[in-house]
């Protein structure tokens, strides 16, 4: 599924992914602006260059066959800022018998931020916890770095 949640093969070649840039106001190596002030043409240049695949997309951009649609969301990034161990509580902070914290900004050692897992086990540990049931949290999966397991389950391959 893509990020609109249809099948690839389901559009006729259409791939529409989703991409986030972390840091918008910082000038690019290669188009010297900010993404932030970028037209979706520039900021896909300036992808294919640290791609190293600038030779290859530009028939591909040429032809009118590639578009980026710039988007703003200036609070997405809370969740993506470089932080470290204690910035955000635990779901179940020492002492407690009865409160916990839930969602993107609880703790969960191991875990990706922004996805509904994140949020699920939050809610699963503090539950577990305090209900004291025999369920398990679901498993994080670690397949860190696999991104052609994108395009397989995508169905893009």
């Amino acid at each position: 599924m893509d990020s609109l949640g249809k099948n690839c093969k389901e559009r006729s070649g259409l791939w529409q992914p989703w991409r986030y840039g972390l840091y918008p106001d910082r000038v690019g190596n290669h188009v010297k602006k900010k993404m932030s002030e970028c037209s979706g043409e520039e900021i896909l240049e300036e992808l294919f260059y640290h791609l190293k695949i600038t030779d290859k997309m530009q028939p591909i951009l040429d032809a009118g066959k590639a578009n980026c649609i710039p988007v703003m969301m200036p609070f997405v990034d809370s969740l993506f800022m470089p932080r470290e161990l204690g910035d955000r509580p635990d779901v179940i902070p020492e002492g407690s018998t009865n409160f916990a914290f839930l969602g993107q900004f609880a703790e969960v050692a191991n875990d990706c931020v922004f996805t509904v897992e994140y949020s699920v086990r939050c809610a699963q540990t503090a539950v577990y916890s305090f209900f004291e049931t025999d369920k398990k949290v679901l498993p994080i999966y670690q397949g860190h770095h696999m991104i052609a397991l994108y395009a397989i389950i995508s169905g893009c391959e």
